[in-house]
């Protein structure tokens, strides 16, 4: 039977080139055109006759007719004594989604050869599919007896759970299987894993518990517990582990690099940057630890550090775009306008974009809005992609600028062409609020609401608007409430949940919010409402010296002289 197989191929494409096209041998049309092969003679041999079968398997599946090519594998299979021949049916009628043949095709299998894995493999799909779990438990643990180790056996069954059954049912399969293996701690592990994957932290930080319970030392296991506790909230149990496992294997420069992303991912910048440092130490020509520990420090301000770790990646070419930005990034930040546009302009690929329209920031910020607006053309006519996001950034700068009914035409000419943007429409509610033109922020900002209920920003612009410029204070509050359970750290929704409280004679419980967005924030709107509050509670000491804070950098700052103004006149 082996000869069949072998040849198997070169027959197919010879009879292909002698297909009859819409007949049958005896001259009448075919009820099925597209599939025909003359069926084999009486007194063919039993091997001919396999090999017919498989012919027009073949040929069948060849032409996408799946059930006409399960069928004929079938019928192959149960005429041969060839293993082979059942195993492709029976993975064939996987394939197919048909159980039923792959059962039958299976145990055909079974039978030919008592001892092949595979078979017990595409049982236990099958009862899988059907919701046998127990008996798919049984097929997994002859997979798992097969395999080379307890450990690569729980490694395949864990695979083929998650490739053919959602997370409850491999869950319990799992569980089944930890029950006949409770001494063995890939069953665990595999449990937990895969627990872990399906959004059950609890479920695996008991099953690493479990396999760390049989070895207490083992690595895995370690790994598996810092992941289930991160999940769980637990992030200071979870870095313990790992600080553990690196106590123990200080050279992993893999494991260090898993510790440093995990300080990385819970916003631990300054031990991360600290991390990665010493992984560059390691190895100081990997780009991707380089770019890492470069950002970190930006964001950690240090911008020398990063000017440092950028241009190596400049010098070495790698990463060099990135590179290019985020120098733009520092030298913008320092205020070196002309430098920050230098490094910008040298950023392609897919920061080239986003550097480009930095220029136009930049631009501005450095007093040539009209130039910064003639490239925010020039941009959104080489990519009309990028058309919504120009036009947003041109009505804010006018909006800056004090421009505000330009701003409100360009925000009209976008909304034109693309309405129903929400970025656009928040955009022109913060020009029509400053313009008095309440009705029309309103508008537009319960269209972002409408859209996108959970647009904590949009709420609570909204929220701040009607207490701040309207009588309507306690639907405005509800409004900032909404958003404030949507993001309780956001320094603007803090001080709009404030200043409703003060705007509702409850200054007291204003304080705590207000010192809240303070202490998060340097905005001056947010210094101008928090000294008011302590001025009204009789801290006046405490007010003037909120309000100097910021007159220190910005001696004309409008919300803090017109608050002072209006408290002490």
């Amino acid at each position: 039977m082996q000869r069949i197989l072998i040849i198997l191929p070169v027959l197919v494409l010879g009879a292909c080139a002698n297909l009859p096209e819409d007949r049958v041998p005896g001259g009448e049309p075919s009820e099925a055109p597209g599939l025909q092969v003359a069926a084999p003679e009486s007194d063919f041999a039993a091997e001919d006759t396999v090999l017919y079968h498989l012919l027009v398997a073949e040929l069948a599946g060849a032409r996408g007719d799946l059930d006409a090519a399960v069928q004929h594998y079938l019928s192959a299979a149960e005429r041969s004594s060839d293993s082979g021949v059942a195993e492709r049916a029976a993975r064939i009628a996987v394939y197919a989604g048909d159980n039923k043949a792959a059962r039958r095709a299976a145990e055909r299998w079974t039978t030919l050869s008592p001892q092949a894995p595979g078979a017990d493999e595409v049982l236990a799909i099958i009862a899988l599919r059907t919701g046998e779990l127990e008996a798919a438990t049984n097929h997994l643990q002859a997979v798992i007896r097969a395999s080379s180790s307890l450990a690569a056996g729980f490694d395949e069954v864990s695979a083929l759970l998650n490739r053919e059954v959602e997370s409850g049912k491999a869950i319990d399969v799992l569980q089944r299987l930890t029950q006949r293996y409770p001494e063995q701690r890939s069953a665990h592990y595999a449990l937990g894993e895969t627990a872990l994957e399906a959004g059950r932290p609890r479920l695996a930080l008991t099953a690493a518990n479990d396999a760390l319970s049989l070895s207490p030392d083992w690595r895995d296991g370690y790994l598996l517990r810092a992941q289930a506790y991160l999940a769980t909230g637990e992030s200071e149990l979870g870095l313990a582990d790992l600080q553990r496992l690196l106590r123990q294997s200080p050279e992993d420069y893999d494991l260090r690099l898993h510790y440093a992303r995990t300080l990385l991912d819970l916003s631990r910048t300054q031990e991360a940057l600290t991390e990665f440092q010493r992984l560059m130490e390691r190895r100081p020509d990997d780009p991707q630890v380089t770019y890492a520990a470069a950002l970190l420090a930006m964001d950690a301000g240090e911008l020398e550090m990063a000017r440092e770790y950028l241009l190596k990646m400049v010098n070495s070419g790698e990463r060099a775009d990135a590179a290019y930005y985020y120098l733009g990034r520092i030298a913008e930040q320092e205020g070196d306008y002309q430098g920050a546009i230098r490094w910008y302009s040298r950023a392609g690929g897919d920061y080239r974009a986003e550097a480009q329209l930095r220029i136009s920031l930049v631009l501005a910020e450095s007093g040539d809005l009209e130039q910064a607006r003639a490239r925010l053309q020039s941009l959104r006519e080489d990519d009309p992609d990028l058309a919504p996001r120009t036009f947003a950034m041109e009505g804010e700068m006018l909006r800056s600028a004090g421009r505000l009914e330009e701003s409100l035409a360009v925000y009209n000419q976008a909304l034109a062409q693309s309405p129903g943007n929400t970025d656009l429409l928040y955009g022109r509610a913060m020009t029509a609020v400053s313009l008095d033109r309440l009705d029309l922020a309103e508008s537009d900002l319960r269209q972002v609401i409408d859209a996108e209920p959970d647009n904590a920003h949009a709420l609570n612009a909204l929220g701040y608007t009607l207490v701040d410029r309207t009588d309507r204070v306690r639907e405005g509050k509800q409004l900032i409430e909404q958003a404030y359970n949507i993001r309780p750290d956001e320094p603007a929704i803090l001080d709009s949940m404030g200043w409703a409280l003060y705007r509702l004679g409850e200054p007291e419980q204003a304080l705590d919010y207000l010192e809240k967005a303070h202490e998060r924030s340097e905005e001056p709107e947010i210094a101008a409402h928090l000294g008011e509050v302590l001025w009204q509670l009789g801290y006046k000491d405490r007010a003037r010296s909120v309000w100097q804070q910021v007159l220190k950098e910005d001696p004309d700052n409008r919300f803090v002289t017109e608050t002072m103004r209006r408290l002490t006149e």
